[in-house]
């Protein structure tokens, strides 16, 4: 019974420092003692089915764990893609860019105000251009879509 608890209290104790490596390592070690730790397990259960006997039942079901492996390795280059993907916007301004393909001067221009122009003037401009091109006053729709894109733009 006594043995069973120091058993438990080592178990916890490798787990504390495992823990401990696991959040002050660099993640490229972490990424390199899986593979080995993964590769061992992976050499250790050959081993163990050989010496069985049961290595053939075990190729026999590697057809089906091949359908596993390929959705994870999908999962894997997805984060990959996600990871590369940040690591473009690390380096990117913090601001959102403007996709609208239209600049402050010219929304400016179409909202008939100058620039220098203050955020209520331009909020009262847009809803006296909104009013114009309502959808119940007419079909306008390319300055509706031209409004929305100059009042993104200020």
């Amino acid at each position: 019974m006594i043995a069973y608890l120091l058993l438990g209290f080592a178990v916890l104790l490798c787990l504390y420092l495992l823990g401990r490596w696991f959040v002050e390592a660099n993640p490229k070690d972490v990424i390199r003692v899986l593979k080995w730790v993964i590769g061992l397990l992976l050499l250790l259960l050959i081993v163990f089915l050989l010496v069985s006997g049961r290595l053939g039942w075990a190729l026999a079901g590697l057809p089906a764990l091949y359908v596993w492996f390929r959705r994870f390795h999908s999962l894997f280059n997805i984060g990959k893609t996600a990871r590369s993907w940040y690591r473009q916007d690390q380096g990117a301004p913090k601001t959102p860019p403007r996709g609208n393909g239209m600049t402050r001067q010219e929304a400016l221009a179409i909202l008939g105000l100058e620039e220098g122009a203050s955020v209520e003037e331009i909020k009262a401009a847009y809803h006296r251009l909104i009013a114009q091109v309502h959808p119940d006053k007419g079909d306008r729709i390319i300055w509706r879509h031209k409004s929305i894109r100059q009042r993104t733009s200020c």
